[in-house]
């Protein structure tokens, strides 16, 4: 469920006409907001539900608005100064949102006022006498969605300012005059409602208010400081409403898998910033997926793994369908959410990548999107429907008969099935007419394609709108209702069977839902269906098996296509402990470790627990941490008093990575001691426990960077030779600039080499060799290269010894005078013997 957040502040006492309201359980009197300042109640209608604590009333934009009829000759509203004012989190940018209001915008006869929202952007409108209509001022950016916002409108009776976050947003110094209202209104909060028109919110409403003045600036700044220290905690945008059948600790268990997932994604990104999955063929795709992932997750675009993949994606061009629908996804949400300095970047790229889904566009002799190459598929054709999506919601302009086309390619990927059947079990549907959908016309329904064409036909009708035309309005309207009622009869979220990823089938289904005016045409329970399936699947590393599906999977879990509030995913540090032997401890960390006891064996403490006052008790006089047998640090303790669960802390930093054995030593005092004497120790030593030490994923990007320049062999007609290849890991990985990829010898290879020969000799300083492995997920995959012979020009030799940390490149520095035409790279031997994976992911040379 999506939420919207409403709060009015307190600025000043009550005036004549000064109305407030709290929307909280506390407030609601038989279905009725009584206000916290002035005499009018706010009426509310449907089943009403508050956040946890009971503060900050929850709406699923199909509940009625608060509302009142006012009387308006009564001066109940102010005639010459007013100012509206909210804390607002949107979750559905609408073309038309209302806040607070009392309003009319009936064609030519406007009166009245509003706070709320337009386009996508917050707004204040105000009837003047001397305008005679409703004045809208719109901030200039859209709202950022699924965030707390201070929002407030004033008028003086000269001049309008819009505030937006303690900031002026908007001005307007137009002909003022006094208010000008209708005879009666409709005071309506959480809606633009006028007599007319009815556009529901979806949120949370917390409080609204109404002032008789304007409020000044330096007032508003102060409150918005103030309150927003205060505000109540939104829970995540997927667990609003959770049905009671579901477990009480659902909230908990989807924000662990999702911390959990992203901390996996990011184990495989690779040192230069890429995910390789699916290359060569899609160079940036799965590295724009991921990245997309991690940001929907709420990893901030600031975090080294996001800026690491932009810089990795940015050399890249999209080639195809699906990367670039992808892309736009990525590129509005860096809009919308990211650097605002980096906007004009951002949106110089999407509108490349528009032209470009716009010249792939196939018209001949079917219509839709290929890969590009290739025949036309209902899958291209849906992420090419999501690009146009991200443009529309962009305001990037494309041709209105492209959606047009894009509808009317419906008709060449209809299923077998078709009849009017009874409703599905569960179903809330009734006897429907039904059809499926194909990838292609030689393949089956499928429910992935079902999805595809529900995208399909929403994105049109949101993008063009009027503009589709009734004939082709009509057919996309016919074709949503018969695949959602197809997908309703044959449903599932466990399975798709003619489907070609199930996890792309996930995605689908929450895309599909996600769209704007689809929030309750998919079954009622898809996200708990697919959840559930989706926690009892993922592995013990944090993924699901796959990179792809590892992001997929995020993706489902926030509802990335609707609004990403709540809670924002957590990068999992390293961790591991010891609950059995006399001593229990934790762990926590990469390179610099957290070390901590959490308890001690219960033997023990009975043991001191049964001898006679004053002994009572285990007493520690202190605590070391030892590693590989020796002690790294000490805490000590206060051996006069008996232990109460302290946890002993300390941090050691380590220089490079590697596996260390941890003990934790404890000194305690004798049990036939004395309290105050404690001449007479003893020791207790805990269970040795293993424990890799390596970098985290921003030391691994920091170390890594100045190691990934320029490679003047991309750009140089070269030849490459190789003692030999494993199977699918040839030689050609070595120059293809990804390091995600990798040259790899066969296994029998005891000493492997490859050679770069240059048809143009070129004179440079320095080799850079980066190892095979290069990410920390492939850690255990491979054995580090220890000793490699360089040979140049087939005579100069140089013999080097690499650092066993085979994730950061080695640079070596070259002395030589001549150009090289030739370069040889033996492996000579590994850091752990002779066996395990060994290989490149690069050799590079440069200036």
């Amino acid at each position: 469920m999506l939420v919207t957040i409403l709060t009015i502040l307190l600025l000043h006492g009550p005036g004549r006409n000064e109305l407030a309201w709290e929307f909280n359980a506390e407030s609601l009197n038989q279905n009725t907001f009584t206000p916290s300042l002035g005499a009018i109640s706010l009426k509310a209608g449907g089943t009403l539900e508050f956040l946890a604590g009971g503060k900050g009333l929850l709406r699923n934009g199909k509940q009625p608005a608060l509302t009142q009829l006012i009387n308006t000759p009564n001066d109940t509203f102010p005639k010459r100064k007013v100012s509206l004012e909210a804390w607002v989190v949107v979750d559905r940018p609408q073309a038309w949102g209302g806040i607070v209001g009392a309003f009319e915008d009936n064609g030519d006869f406007e009166r009245g006022w509003l706070l709320g929202i337009h386009n996508k952007r917050f707004c204040f409108a105000i009837a003047t006498e001397e305008q005679g209509r409703l004045e809208y001022l719109t901030a200039p950016q859209p709202l950022r969605k699924g965030e707390w916002a201070h929002v407030v409108g004033t008028y003086d009776g000269k001049t309008s300012r819009l505030y937006v976050n303690g900031e002026e947003a908007a001005f307007s110094d137009a002909p003022g005059g006094d208010v000008i209202y209708a005879p009666d209104h409709i005071l309506t909060v959480g809606a633009y409602k006028d007599t007319n028109e009815d556009h529901p919110l979806t949120g949370t409403l917390l409080r609204a208010r109404m002032h008789d003045n304007q409020v000044k600036p330096g007032e508003i700044k102060r409150r918005y400081n103030k309150e927003s220290r205060e505000l109540p905690a939104l829970p995540a945008p997927a667990l609003r409403g959770i049905p009671s059948r579901w477990p009480t600790d659902y909230q908990s268990r989807i924000n662990a898998a999702i911390d959990r997932g992203v901390t996996r994604l990011m184990e495989e990104q690779a040192r230069d910033g890429s995910w390789g999955q699916h290359h060569p063929k899609y160079r940036a795709g799965m590295t724009t997926l991921a990245v997309y992932a991690l940001l929907k997750s709420g990893i901030s675009v600031t975090h080294p793994s996001v800026q690491a993949a932009l810089r990795f994606i940015y050399r890249e061009e999209p080639h195809h369908t699906y990367t670039a629908g992808v892309a736009m996804m990525l590129l509005r949400h860096l809009i919308e959410h990211g650097d605002p300095d980096n906007k004009p970047i951002y949106m110089e790229r999407a509108e490349r990548i528009i032209d470009r889904i716009l010249e792939w566009e196939r018209r001949d002799p079917d219509t839709g999107w290929g890969y590009p190459e290739g025949n036309n598929d209902l899958s291209c054709t849906q992420y090419a429907a999501l690009a146009l999506w991200c443009a529309h919601e962009l305001e990037i302009k494309t041709p209105r008969n492209v959606h047009i086309r894009m509808v009317n390619a419906l008709h060449n990927h209809y299923g077998g099935l078709e009849g009017e059947f009874p409703a599905a079990p569960g179903s809330r549907l009734k006897p429907h007419l039904t059809r499926g959908y194909r990838y292609r016309g030689d393949r089956n329904d499928s429910r992935s394609m079902s999805t595809a064409a529900i995208t399909v036909c929403r994105v049109a009708e949101i993008c063009a709108g009027k503009h589709l035309g009734s004939t082709t309005r009509k057919f996309a309207q016919q074709q949503l209702t018969q695949a959602i009622n197809w997908l309703d009869h044959n449903w599932s979220m466990t399975s798709d069977p003619n489907g070609h990823d199930f996890y792309y089938y996930l995605y689908g289904v929450e895309r599909a839902a996600g769209l704007p005016g689809m929030e309750d045409s998919i079954r009622p329970d898809w996200y708990f269906e697919g959840a559930e399936f989706l926690l009892g699947k993922q592995t013990d590393s944090g993924g699901w098996h796959s990179q792809s599906n590892t992001a997929f999977a995020l993706l489902f879990l926030v509802k990335a296509t609707a609004a990403m509030t709540g809670k924002k995913a957590t990068v999992l540090g390293h961790t591991a402990g010891k609950t059995t032997g006399p001593l229990h401890y934790r762990v926590h960390g990469n390179m610099e470790l957290t070390l901590f006891m959490t308890g001690i064996d219960q033997g023990v403490l009975a043991s001191y627990a049964a001898q006679p006052a004053p002994k009572t008790g285990l007493r520690v006089v202190k605590v070391e941490y030892l590693i590989n047998g020796k002690p790294r640090a000490q805490v000590n303790a206060d051996p006069l008093k008996p232990w109460d669960h302290q946890r002993f802390p300390s941090k050691i930093r380590f220089k490079h990575p590697q596996t260390v054995q941890i003990e934790v030593l404890a000194t305690v005092v004798a049990l036939d001691e004395y309290p105050d004497n404690y001449n007479k120790t003893t020791k207790l030593r805990s269970q040795p426990m293993s424990y890799k030490i390596e970098r985290n994923q921003e030391e691994l990007l920091r170390d890594a960077k100045p190691y990934l320049g320029k490679n003047i062999l991309r750009h140089q007609p070269t030849t490459l030779h190789a003692s030999s290849e494993a199977q699918g890991r040839g030689i050609g990985f070595l120059l293809d600039n990804i390091h995600a990829t990798h040259w790899k010898p066969s296994p029998n290879d005891a000493h492997p080499w490859v050679r770069i020969d240059l048809q143009k000799p070129t004179r440079c300083t320095n080799l850079v060799l980066s190892q095979a492995v290069a990410s920390r997920s492939q850690i255990n995959n491979w054995n580090p290269i220890k000793d490699i012979k360089v040979t140049i020009n087939g005579r100069y030799e140089v013999l080097a010894t690499l650092h066993s940390d085979a994730i950061i490149p080695t640079r070596l520095e070259l002395n030589v005078k001549k150009p090289i035409q030739s370069l040889t790279v033996q492996i000579l031997s590994r850091w752990n013997g002779q066996s395990g994976n060994v290989g490149w992911a690069e050799i590079a040379l440069e200036h």
